[in-house]
C-alpha cells in the first residue's frame, strides 16, 4: 500500500499527497462526503529570511557561508575577523576626549613633555598633571588629531603607545553602546548534529562539541526594525511570557518589577502585547520626560530585538531542517452502493514551519472546513 493511501472507518481513502508520517489524518464524515485534513511536506519552501519581511536576516561565520561580509559589518569587523579600528574614525570627539585623557597619564608622553615642553618645576603633583593635559589638548590640536600637519618634527599621535590602546578601548565602548556594527544585532549559538539549530546565544545548554557560541549573528531588516521600534518603549515596562497549555500556546505580560506573571493568558501574541501597552501607557507618558527614559528604552529595544531573533532563529531552523508543512484539506464523495470514495477537491493552504505550529494551523482549517461543510448540508 502506498503512504498516501489509506483506509480511514473501512473508507478507502487514497490521497492526493503524501499525508506525514508523525501525525494522524483528521477525518470527519458528513452526509455522503468526508472531509480530511492532514499535512504534506513542503516540496519547495521558501526561505522565511529570504522570501518574507520583518523576519531579520541570519549571517554564519561557517567556512562554507558566503555571508562572512555581512556579519562581520554587523558585529564592527575588519575581514580578518578582528576589530574594525577605523571604524572609531568615525567619532573624532570621542577619540580626542579618550586620548587626551590617557596621553595626560601615560609615562612616555610625559618624558616628551619633559624634553619638548616647558613643564613646572618643582611643582606639586597636581599642577604636573594639569600641565600634562593641557599639552595633551595642545598637541592634539596642533596637529589636529590623528590626520593633522607635523608640526613637532614627524611626532604624531601614532608616535606613542598609548594611542593603540586608547583606540581599542575606545572601539570596544563603542561597540557594546551599538554605534559601532549594528546596534540591534542578536549573536547566535549554531548546534550541527544530524541536522543544525539556532539559537539566541546562552538561552539553551548545547553541546561542548558541537555548539559553536556565536557562530552567528541575527540582524533585522527593516520591517523588523520598524517592529523593534514600536515593541521597545512598552518593553522598558515588561515583557511577553509564553507556555503550552492543553489548548495550545499561550501568551501572558510579565512586569519587570513583578516576580509573577502580571496578566491572564491570552490566545495570541498580539492580544497579551496589546494588554501590556495598555497596561503601561500611563506610566510611558509621565517616564518619557524624565532623565533615565532613554535608557529604559534602550533596555526594552534589547528585549524587543532577542525576541525577535528568537523566532527568526527558530523559523531558520525549521526551514534548514526540512520542518516545513502544508495544511491540505481534502474532500471525498461516497458511493451510494459501495465504500468507494472518490476525491472532488483538495485545497493546499500556505506553509507552516514547525511540527507544533503545522499541527494548530491544520486543526483550524479542518475545524473551519467542517464547520463549513456541515452549514451546506443542513442548508440543502
Amino acid at each position: 500500500m502506498n503512504a498516501n493511501h489509506v483506509v480511514i472507518e473501512d473508507l478507502d481513502l487514497t490521497f492526493s499527497y503524501n499525508p506525514v508520517s508523525f501525525l494522524d489524518t483528521y477525518q470527519e464524515r458528513i452526509g455522503n462526503q468526508v472531509i480530511c485534513g492532514y499535512l504534506t511536506d513542503s516540496v519547495a519552501p521558501m526561505n522565511p529570511l529570504e522570501d518574507w519581511d520583518g523576519v531579520g536576516r541570519i549571517y554564519t561565520a561557517h567556512r562554507h557561508s558566503s555571508s562572512h561580509a555581512e556579519m562581520q559589518e554587523a558585529l564592527g569587523l575588519d575581514s580578518n575577523w578582528e576589530p574594525d579600528f577605523d571604524l572609531v574614525h568615525g567619532h573624532p570627539e570621542r577619540f580626542r576626549k579618550a586620548w587626551v585623557l590617557a596621553a595626560a597619564t601615560d609615562p612616555e608622553f610625559q618624558d616628551w613633555c619633559q624634553k619638548n615642553g616647558r613643564p613646572p618645576k618643582y611643582a606639586e603633583q597636581d599642577r604636573l598633571d594639569a600641565y600634562y593635559k593641557r599639552k595633551a589638548k595642545r598637541f592634539w590640536k596642533d596637529t589636529d588629531g590623528e590626520l593633522g600637519p607635523d608640526c613637532y618634527w614627524m611626532t604624531t599621535i601614532w608616535s606613542f603607545e598609548v594611542t593603540d590602546s586608547v583606540l581599542e578601548k575606545l572601539w570596544h565602548e563603542l561597540n557594546s553602546e551599538g554605534l559601532i556594527g549594528d546596534p540591534d544585532r542578536v549573536s547566535l549559538d549554531v548546534y550541527e548534529h544530524s541536522g543544525v539549530v539556532y539559537s539566541v546565544s546562552g538561552s539553551s545548554a548545547g553541546c561542548a562539541w558541537d555548539t559553536t557560541r556565536g557562530g552567528a549573528v541575527w540582524v533585522p531588516d527593516d520591517c523588523a526594525r520598524d517592529e523593534i521600534d514600536r515593541r521597545a518603549p512598552v518593553y522598558a515596562y515588561g515583557e511577553i511570557v509564553t507556555k503550552r497549555s492543553p489548548a495550545g500556546k499561550v501568551w501572558a505580560f510579565k512586569l519587570h518589577q513583578s516576580p509573577d506573571i502580571t496578566s491572564i493568558w491570552f490566545s495570541s501574541w498580539g492580544s497579551a502585547f496589546n494588554a501590556l501597552e495598555t497596561a503601561t501607557q500611563a506610566k510611558r507618558e509621565k517616564d518619557q520626560s524624565t532623565p533615565d527614559w532613554d535608557e529604559m528604552v534602550r533596555k526594552g529595544r534589547r528585549l524587543a530585538a532577542v525576541e525577535l531573533a528568537d523566532q527568526g532563529a527558530e523559523l531558520y531552523t525549521d526551514y534548514c531542517n526540512g520542518a516545513v508543512y502544508e495544511v491540505v484539506i481534502e474532500t471525498f464523495e461516497l458511493c451510494s452502493c459501495c465504500s468507494a470514495a472518490k476525491s472532488i477537491s483538495s485545497e493546499r493552504h500556505e506553509e507552516c514551519f514547525g511540527s507544533d505550529d503545522a499541527e494548530a494551523s491544520l486543526k483550524e482549517s479542518f475545524l473551519q472546513e467542517v464547520i463549513a461543510a456541515t452549514k451546506r448540508v443542513e442548508s440543502r
